[in-house]
């Protein structure tokens, strides 16, 4: 077989196109994403849905008696003055306190989040003829305010409840829309456990504190369903008057209080008033009545320990509450829903060792393509001594068949073998079968062509077959 390499073809410069793979684009991926965000949207859109559902405290129509928006109160306040019930309407904690003081008042609070917890401490100081209705406040809430309420927990959305207890306003109403926050047992001063816990009453000192647990029944929109209307206006209507503190915004730590909020009161709380009192739950003025505080500050300055509107000061702070407490359950929730889908999708996306695959091989390669391939692959990396020793290489045992030379002599004898039986000069063979060396891809061509011419004239000389 004799074997030559193609003249180099005259090089072009790439194109980009020729130059850049291209292979088939896979879909494959989508299989496994498409699932996963699925998913994803479906949880995001209904948290989107849900925190749109909630209702907003900072909204100014929100339980306001003198709103009538979805979310306002005026169709509550309707049915609390049909009963024969003052509805006296303040807008800061401190005016609240100050009238609930006097008795026989019922203080609505719609939005416990935003008062000061000192003004939620100041609760223990109100008489035991006061009512104090706080709605769906919260585990941080209480505990800012030191009341004593165990456990707490809420539900993704409210759901109606039975009554399930003697209290005479729910036993009126009925099934009601408050189960949406439950209340943990008060210890020794509880008085009723109403709709699965939902609706708690308990001594708070003097005063009766009611907690609801949804704002469901005193809103415009849902006070219609159910008995919520007969349990709202129940709940309000047990006392003369109805202070409706109706806040839209977190209030500032206390400040000074020369005077008792309004001049025209006959009696304050003592810390809102110029007596002073001793208990460290919440400020005092000290005992020139000069300001809340601690004891010897100087007239104003701000209290210890104030500022937003879940602060505490020395002697009063509120226990830390744990880490998962800070967040809804409905983000704990869509936090794990989010760990385990990309959990799933890492498991998905990981690449797993399977069985051994067999895949069919050819069994004969064409001899040419094998040259061929060998040539390209010389061409491109310019190894022409490495080309040429490899086709001295495949001659020279095929030379010493010829001339009956045993397989190890060595290459000089071979030479001098070959030029005594072809007659040509003994340094014209050593250079085509040993020392020439090509300097571009001519040279190399030409070389390659003298050994085949030798290799073709040995063979015909020696009758061997080629």
């Amino acid at each position: 077989m004799t074997t030559t390499l193609a003249a180099p073809r005259p090089s072009t410069p790439a194109t980009p196109a020729a130059r850049r793979v291209r292979r088939p684009r896979s879909w494959r991926w989508l299989r496994l994403v498409i699932p996963f965000a699925v998913v994803l949207t479906v949880i995001i859109a209904t948290l989107v849905v849900h925190s749109l559902a909630e209702p907003d405290v900072t909204d100014p129509a929100f339980l306001n008696p003198d709103s009538a928006a979805p979310t306002g109160g005026q169709h509550l306040a309707d049915l609390v003055r049909q009963r024969g019930v003052t509805i006296d309407k303040v807008t800061s904690s401190p005016a609240a306190l100050a009238r609930a003081y006097q008795g026989d008042v019922t203080l609505f609070v719609p939005a416990p989040s935003l008062m000061h917890s000192y003004y939620l401490r100041m609760l223990k100081l109100l008489p035991a003829s006061t009512r104090v209705v706080l709605v769906d406040p919260s585990a941080l809430t209480l505990a800012n305010g030191l009341i004593p309420v165990g456990d707490t927990d809420s539900r993704w959305a409210p759901r109606a409840a039975a009554p399930g207890c003697d209290l005479p306003e729910a036993r009126t109403a009925g099934s009601a829309g408050i189960y949406h926050t439950y209340y943990g047992r008060v210890d020794g001063a509880e008085l009723a456990r109403c709709y699965e816990g939902a609706l708690v009453e308990f001594r708070y000192a003097l005063a009766d504190v009611v907690l609801a647990g949804s704002s469901d029944p005193f809103r415009d929109d849902r006070i219609g369903e159910y008995g919520n209307a007969a349990l709202a206006a129940g709940l309000l209507a047990t006392r003369r008057t109805v202070v409706w503190l109706d806040l839209h915004r977190a209030e500032p730590a206390p400040g000074i209080t020369h005077q008792p909020p309004d001049p025209g009161l006959l009696a304050a709380p003592p810390s809102l008033g110029t007596g002073g009192s001793g208990d460290p739950d919440f400020p005092v003025a000290d005992p020139h009545g000069s300001h809340l505080g601690d004891p010897g500050m100087g007239p104003g300055e701000p209290v210890s320990g104030g500022g937003d509107a879940g602060g505490g000061g020395d002697g009063g702070a509120p226990p830390t509450p744990p880490v998962w407490k800070l967040l809804p359950p409905w983000a704990w929730t869509g936090l794990g829903l989010l760990a385990l889908a990309g959990l799933a999708y890492a498991l998905a996306s990981a690449r797993r060792l399977g069985p051994p695959v067999s895949e069919p091989l050819p069994v004969a390669v064409r001899t040419a393509e094998t040259v061929e391939g060998r040539g390209r692959l010389y061409r491109r990396a310019r190894a022409r001594d490495v080309a040429l020793d490899t086709l001295r290489a495949g001659t020279l045992p095929r030379l010493r068949r010829a001339l009956g030379l045993a397989p190890d002599t060595p290459v000089p004898a071979v030479v001098a073998a070959v030029a005594a039986r072809t007659g040509r000069p003994a340094d014209e063979v050593d250079a085509i079968l040993s020392s020439a060396t090509p300097g571009d891809d001519a040279d190399l061509v030409h070389l390659v062509s003298q050994v085949d011419d030798l290799l073709r004239t040995l063979t015909e000389m020696s009758g061997e077959p080629r």
